[in-house]
């Protein structure tokens, strides 16, 4: 009992000193024109002290409440302006790698037309060496055709003057008609089978055959059918050849020497190919004889090779 007064004593002394605080830190009661005016006992100011600290203290708290929303939009705000931001340097970014890749695009095209132009100066420089070499080619052209045509000129003017045959003083005879240079001697190898006359005509060279015209080893070789055919004359028999000048039958001395009967061709024959062509100079026959057999060697050169 003793120690339950002592403890209320202690309470109302604890109350007391509270009490004596909170007067102490109420303001003074003076006029009605103060900002807080009491002219009640004491409990009862401090009670409505109290009710005012309250009002204040609500009040603080709404407008506190009222910045933290303002607080919060703007937070919000900042949070989509700094996603609008984001995506924008975002798309920044992007067009500053299409604006390098169009850079290097660029690049590329420089080095492309370049290499271009390089090519086209390259392919103007080999047009320009072809057209030199075909310029170059056309007058050699030019002066072959010269050439021929002064050549086929004198050979009219053979023609024309009445000489089948002209004696080129080096062991040959051109025809005028063909243009062809013959061996003037008819009989220089005798008679050969077939593959021995080629080989003869095909060897022939200036120094055999009284030749002194320069040719060589394969200038020669053994004339076609067609143009044994063409020296014939079937006017004539025995043999079937004209003389220089056309006019008559060929006798011995006279351009050719050494005339015999019959003559290889070069040509096979299609159907038998162990037959080969030749000529019969008795009449002018054309037959095929079996390779093995021996006629006489005539060898003939183009008449592109003519008289060197």
């Amino acid at each position: 009992m003793l120690k339950t007064l002592t403890n209320a004593k202690a309470l109302w002394a604890f109350t007391l000193i509270w009490l004596t605080v909170i007067l102490g830190l109420m303001p003074p009661r003076t006029n009605a024109q103060d900002s807080f005016y009491c002219n009640k006992p004491p409990l009862l100011c401090l009670e409505e002290y109290v009710a005012n600290l309250l009002k204040d203290v609500g009040a603080l708290k709404a407008t506190l409440d009222t910045q933290n929303q303002t607080i919060q939009a703007l937070q919000q705000e900042m949070g989509a302006l700094k996603t609008t931001v984001d995506a924008q340097q975002r798309q920044l970014q992007a067009q500053q790698q299409q604006l390098q890749a169009l850079q290097q695009m660029g690049a590329i095209k420089t080095t492309l037309d370049a290499q271009q132009q390089r090519q086209l100066q390259a392919l103007q420089q080999e047009m320009g060496a072809l057209k030199t070499t075909l310029n170059a080619q056309q007058r050699q052209m030019g002066a072959l055709k010269t050439t021929l045509d002064a050549q086929q000129n004198k050979i009219n003017e053979l023609v024309r003057a009445g000489f089948r045959y002209k004696d080129n003083g080096n062991g040959t005879i051109t025809d005028n008609r063909s243009g062809l240079i013959w061996l003037k001697n008819a009989n220089c190898f005798g008679a050969q089978n077939w593959e021995k006359a080629k080989q003869s005509a095909a060897t022939l060279a200036s120094g055999q055959c009284g030749l002194r015209d320069g040719s060589g080893a394969g200038d020669w070789r053994l004339p076609t059918k067609e143009e044994l055919k063409a020296m014939m004359d079937k006017k004539y028999k025995i043999p079937a050849l004209s003389n220089a000048k056309g006019t008559a039958q060929w006798k011995e001395g006279e351009v050719f020497s050494g005339v015999q009967s019959s003559y290889w061709s070069s040509a096979t024959h299609a159907g038998t190919t162990s037959y080969a062509w030749y000529v019969n100079l008795n009449d002018g026959y054309v037959g095929a004889d079996i390779k093995t057999s021996n006629n006489n060697v005539w060898p003939v050169r183009d008449k592109l090779k003519a008289n060197s």
